[in-house]
């Protein structure tokens, strides 16, 4: 009988009950309200479900200290590097790193999988140092000796991540593609941020024509800052960036110079080698870094900017001002844009606004359904972890808004026993 088991109640302590082992024991049952799908009516009913205390206990929780450092003097940065590891290595590196990065207190997300490491973490100032030492003497040498340094952020304040997450993944970042395809290890050019501005600020005029300058983000985080003249995709993932970055050099001149940015870098040394490996180029130019890295070289200097308004963070600061400028739906105008406009939710001063607004103002030029509503501030605290349905209310609610919008309903699932 096919099932589906939808979470209604969840005690809040419940989360921190089941990481302390010593307390597993004194937990038996827990309450959840289910949907029983099949060829006949079944209503909804509450029962007690088993909890299985042997998942719990085959995990071993990391000691993490970030207790004993002040939670307003912690830096963010990041780095990366595609390496191929083995899956015994990976499961040894995760239990290494657990230990090591939790006694200095550091706080993040780190994926590794076969293809290499990214991590984006926040450190205890007092431990930088240490963090520094560890990079040079550990993971460098791990890595293959040319390990990124520590790429600093531009805006710090309060941590940036609530704990460390190790997370095991098939790919550091998913491109949809067959592996087979192409060639990791045919890297672009990585150019430092003043390599990068002056290649750029000279371009048109040495060539006669604007440079092709893809913008490998997802919509929400070109729509907030930018570098000028970029083609910026309307889409939500890295695999539709892929997509549209195939489309946009399918009939350029393959010895034609391509650009290419990100948040951090990562993305782009992905597509790059893509588009090297796979579709012939000879030159693909990233800055080395991304933005960030371009973000604290251009504050720098007496120069003026190439990337206007704020670089887009997945962390509780959500961006890093590079400039003052602010933007909501500031198109850039230029040849190369004119089919990949971004779109989607609306974002008020550079925030994503997440207020329900029903049937009124949709998106008619998108599939998406926007979840802002322009010129009003959010209801709630931007760092503050929200489910799905605090904001969209029940599963049926939700359908009936759909409906009263004219919205097409999804298909009813198969009925099979």
């Amino acid at each position: 009988m096919f099932r589906r088991f939808l979470v209604h109640e969840c005690n809040s302590s419940l989360h921190k009950t089941i990481t302390r082992s010593s307390l597993i024991p004194s937990i038996s049952t827990f309450k959840i309200n289910h949907y029983i799908y099949h060829s006949k009516h079944v209503p909804i009913t509450t029962q007690l479900c088993s909890f299985s205390k042997s998942v719990i206990l085959s995990r071993n929780f990391p000691v993490t200290k970030i207790e004993n450092y002040d939670p307003k003097t912690y830096k963010t940065l990041a780095f990366y590097k595609f390496f191929p590891l083995s899956q015994s290595q990976l499961e040894a590196l995760r239990n290494k790193l657990f230990t090591d990065f939790g006694e200095l207190g550091i706080v993040g997300r780190i994926y590794i999988s076969k293809e290499g490491i990214n991590a984006q973490i926040s450190c205890p100032e007092e431990c930088l140092s240490k963090l520094r030492e560890y990079h040079k003497n550990y993971l460098t040498p791990y890595f293959g000796g040319d390990l990124m340094d520590l790429n600093i952020g531009t805006e710090h304040g309060r941590r940036s991540f609530r704990t460390l997450h190790i997370r095991i993944r098939k790919q550091l970042v998913a491109d949809g593609l067959d592996p087979n395809t192409y060639d990791l290890n045919n890297r672009p050019s990585h150019l430092s941020p003043a390599e990068w501005h002056e290649k750029l600020s000279k371009y048109e005029k040495e060539h006669g024509k604007k440079p092709v300058l893809i913008d490998m983000r997802n919509h929400y985080e070109s729509n907030i800052g930018y570098f000028e003249g970029a083609i910026r995709p309307d889409v939500d993932t890295f695999r539709d960036s892929i997509r549209v970055m195939n489309e946009v050099c399918e009939n350029l001149p393959r010895d034609e110079e391509v650009f290419m940015y990100c948040t951090g870098g990562i993305r782009c040394t992905k597509a790059g080698a893509i588009l090297q490996s796979a579709s012939g180029f000879k030159k693909v130019n990233l800055v080395d870094g991304g933005i960030t890295a371009y973000g604290r070289w251009i504050a720098g200097q007496n120069k003026t900017s190439l990337f206007h308004g704020k670089n887009f963070t997945f962390d509780a600061r959500m961006g890093e001002k590079i400039t003052d400028e602010v933007f909501v739906h500031n198109f850039l105008e230029s040849t190369h844009n004119e089919h990949f406009k971004a779109a989607g939710p609306v974002v008020v001063d550079g925030v994503r606004a997440f207020i329900k607004q029903g049937e009124d103002n949709m998106d008619t030029t998108s599939d998406r359904i926007v979840v802002g509503k322009q010129g009003e501030c959010c209801d709630n605290e931007h760092n503050r972890r929200m489910r799905a349905i605090e904001v969209l209310g029940e599963p049926g609610e939700v359908l009936k808004e759909w409906a009263k919008a004219g919205r097409e309903l999804p298909p009813k699932p198969n009925m099979f026993t």
